[in-house]
């Protein structure tokens, strides 16, 4: 190309010399700008604090919400129970944020991810709609809450980890191998079993009420 030019009569550089043009002869590659990392869509604060308000929503009403989430029969039928079961917290914006990505929802208790434990519930919809309910799901688990568990919710949560321990604290009350091996189930359960007092009282509450 150079001896073209020449032949011509051309000034090679003076064809680059624009402010914003670069020689494609020169043989001096540009420095490669570093790359920022991505910022998260969903602060960490943020997420928690949602989770937070979630499971204030969810884990006091876990006994009257769990037969729907369960087998959801339809998502009008989901919807329909979260309005029969929202009571006075119909305004809260948990149960705004719940009623609003009920799709979310439908989702997850579908998906095969959801095993029964109250707080997947708020873990799967702390997150959305910033990421999807997948995502939320696995950072809430690789995170886990450390809020006190709602005694209403006791029972599901211990059926959950030992089904068979539930029937057994139900049927022979907090015996001595009872209570040892509820307070190795979790930090919550090991709480409970130091009250054996208020134990079976604690338990009945995790079913729903007439």
């Amino acid at each position: 190309m150079l001896e073209i030019s020449q032949h011509l009569g051309l000034d090679v550089p003076s064809l680059y010399s624009g402010p914003e043009q670069v020689n494609p002869l020169s043989t001096e590659m540009s420095p490669v700008r570093a790359r920022l990392g991505r910022r998260p869509l969903l602060a960490l604060e943020d997420f928690t604090s949602r989770r937070a308000k979630l499971i204030n929503f969810i884990e006091p009403q876990w006994p009257d919400l769990v037969a729907i989430v369960v087998r959801p029969s339809s998502m009008v039928g989901l919807l329909a129970g979260l309005e029969k079961v929202s009571g006075g917290s119909k305004q809260s914006w948990a149960c705004r944020h719940v009623k609003e990505h009920l799709v979310d929802l439908w989702e997850f208790l579908n998906s095969g991810r959801f095993r029964g434990e109250p707080r997947d519930v708020a873990n799967a919809l702390a997150g959305v709609p910033e990421m999807k309910w997948r995502t939320s799901l696995e950072r809430g688990r690789k995170d886990p809450s450390n809020q006190q568990l709602a005694p209403s919710a006791l029972a599901e949560h211990i059926k959950f980890r030992d089904a068979s321990l539930l029937q057994r604290l139900l049927s022979d009350g907090p015996t001595g191998d009872n209570l040892r091996l509820l307070s190795r189930c979790c930090s919550d359960c090991k709480a409970f079993s130091a009250k054996p007092e208020t134990l079976l009282r604690v338990l009945h509450q995790g079913f729903p009420s007439e």
